[in-house]
């Protein structure tokens, strides 16, 4: 999912977006200069169902297409009733925009008891070179490494996906194979992988 211009649902016409809860924080979300990462719920999908109305967004998703609201509605419930899965903890954010008051992405981080963390994301495109992405994925890796334990965080992205690579690599993110890897977490053709070691010393990320 991970997103940027090019990266990574639906018909019919949705309501004007509103911020779901008074901020992130007060319900379990996060704050950053701009925005506030809301913990997803169902209620989303009709909020985010325009944004996410754009083929731009799947460029690089080979074979994904924008869902209907049904199916956009299941798909979020379905992932609330995997918040809890054993033996992984798995973070999903809608990220609203305070001054522009609507939603311009989605954020998503799995995060397994031995550490190894995975980071996602999906930006809108009428959002696209704002610096939504960098400001938000600053918060939530600090959040996997100092909330969640987690001693290493991996984001795959399209080889042909500039400017996610470049976003990944302005993070911190480096470019990984075998060993860094495990099987399991090797990319699929045509994509890379990018880890994220936790910062020694409980260093700022910048």
């Amino acid at each position: 999912m991970t997103g940027g211009p090019g990266a990574r649902r639906i018909h019919g016409r949705t309501p004007a977006s509103k911020s779901c809860g008074r901020t992130a924080a007060a319900s379990g979300g996060l704050e950053t200069e701009r925005l506030s990462l809301e913990p997803l719920v169902e209620a989303h999908a009709a909020l985010l169902f325009e944004g996410l109305d754009d083929p731009r967004l799947y460029h690089f998703m080979q074979g994904v297409e924008p869902p209907s609201l049904p199916a956009l509605e299941l798909r979020f419930r379905a992932r609330a009733a995997r918040l809890h899965e054993p033996h992984t903890t798995r973070l999903q954010w809608a990220a609203w925009a305070r001054d522009e008051r609507r939603h311009v992405g989605l954020f998503e981080a799995t995060v397994g008891e031995d550490g190894r963390a995975n980071l996602a994301y999906l930006i809108f495109a009428s959002a696209w070179r704002r610096g939504y992405a960098l400001e938000a994925c600053q918060r939530i890796l600090r959040h996997l490494f100092d909330d969640h334990a987690a001693s290493v965080v991996r984001v795959i992205t399209a080889v042909e996906n500039a400017p996610a690579r470049a976003l990944a690599e302005r993070l911190g993110f480096r470019v990984a194979g075998a060993p860094a890897l495990l099987p399991e977490e090797e990319p699929a053709e045509g994509h890379l992988a990018y880890l994220l070691e936790r910062p020694a010393g409980g260093e700022p990320l910048e």
